[in-house]
């Protein structure tokens, strides 16, 4: 399903009925020993120059052209934003502004659902279940910072230019022979994650599973078992333009990086391994089948149903899809 228009670059508000709200918290409702990894993993993600460019073309207002490339392939480059600047930079002062933003950040000022703050709270550290919510956490934390710096619009490029060229009129097709034209709703975004009217913060959620992907290698998906509500394993949703694989488990050996990486000893010596990305190992039989899930585990962050999700294997009908596309 194509992201559906948005008149005059405000956001719409999601449909009346479709949302319930859901109690939110922040770390306070965690013991020392939880919130105190916890912010020991974000301070360390966080502190990656990945991270830091990423937010900060948040921050400027319209990707690179070469973070542009990265997940997109056909379009037409002749009148694009990204390529109607040249943009092949970011702005002066922009990676600065971004660091200040980072150095500045509190923790703490990050709201969760208490489910998801009492799921992290129930576990025991040293364990997988443990590692897991807490990956769930820092995906949600990834999302929540990306989305809150797009809502500022307060980069050099503001939203409304991108949003004037999005909406505005041109013929069918594009220069290249029968492919359809489509905008998407941000210079910001992951292909399956483009339905913003289905997502409770519009627009700045697009961009949130943008920075998620590029962070990560994928927007992270959950498998949660029988119940709905466990939190299994880990896959990576990518939409890296070189890769094979659309949704694939870290090897074991890239979830153990990962992990010490976050909250091993000496971490300030270990080198990211971020983004993830796929290779011939990260194995997951996709595409065998096609299933409609219905999650809403995620629903303060994404689409309060999943299409047709193309998983294989028996985690398939509980894996947490939070409204893909594919």
């Amino acid at each position: 399903m194509r992201a559906r228009r948005e008149p005059s670059g405000d956001a719409i508000p999601p449909p009346t009925g479709v949302f319930e709200p859901k109690e939110m918290g922040n770390l306070s409702a965690l013991d020392d020993g939880h919130a105190n990894t916890f912010k020991t993993a974000i301070s360390q993600l966080l502190a990656t120059e990945l991270a830091v460019l990423t937010f900060a073309q948040i921050v400027d207002g319209l990707p690179t052209k070469a973070s542009f490339r990265e997940f997109h392939l056909r379009f037409n480059k002749t009148n694009h934003p990204v390529y109607a600047l040249d943009h092949d930079e970011l702005c002066p002062g922009v990676v600065e502004k971004t660091r200040e933003i980072k150095d500045s950040f509190d923790p703490m000022s990050l709201a969760f659902k208490t489910e998801l703050l009492s799921a992290f709270q129930s576990t025991s550290p040293d364990t997988q279940r443990f590692e897991l919510r807490l990956l769930e956490m820092l995906a949600d934390a990834c999302h929540q910072i990306a989305s809150h710096l797009y809502s500022l619009d307060n980069g050099v490029h503001k939203q409304s230019f991108y949003y004037a060229w999005r909406d505005s009129a041109e013929p069918a097709f594009s220069s290249e022979p029968r492919l359809p034209v489509h905008r998407a709703p941000s210079s910001f975004y992951h292909h399956s994650y483009q339905d913003f009217d289905q997502y409770p913060n519009g627009i700045s959620d697009v961009v949130g599973y943008w920075a998620e992907a590029r962070i990560l290698g994928g927007v992270m998906v959950f498998d949660r078992g029988e119940s709905g509500t466990e939190c299994r394993d880990v896959y990576l949703h990518s939409n890296y333009v070189n890769q094979s694989a659309t949704i694939y488990p870290p090897t074991p050996q890239q979830y153990e990086t990962l992990i010490n990486f976050l909250i091993g000893p000496d971490i300030l010596d270990r080198p990211c391994p971020l983004p993830i990305h796929a290779t011939s190992e990260n194995r997951c039989d996709f595409c065998s089948q096609t299933l409609f899930n219905p999650s809403f585990s995620r629903q303060s962050r994404a689409s309060v149903y999943s299409e047709a999700q193309h998983v294989g294997g028996t985690i398939a009908s509980n894996v947490d899809t939070k409204g893909v596309q594919l």
